[in-house]
């Protein structure tokens, strides 16, 4: 929960919103990739995983 927001610990059956923002600079090249994004908890165990394909234009 560390710099999101969310208060920790997390409760089971509750909606919570989490944004993050990645910043893309010129010098990268365009292409199209798959992004994976991972949340951990204090143990640095996965608790959510998600592939997501994006592209740099």
């Amino acid at each position: 929960c560390k710099d999101s927001g969310i208060k920790c610990p997390v409760a089971a059956g509750t909606t919570y919103d989490y944004t993050n923002t990645i910043p893309v600079l010129s010098a990268y090249p365009k292409i199209r990739l798959i992004v994976k994004y991972e949340l951990v908890n204090e143990k640095k165990q996965p608790m959510f995983c998600v592939m997501l394909p994006a592209q740099i234009k």
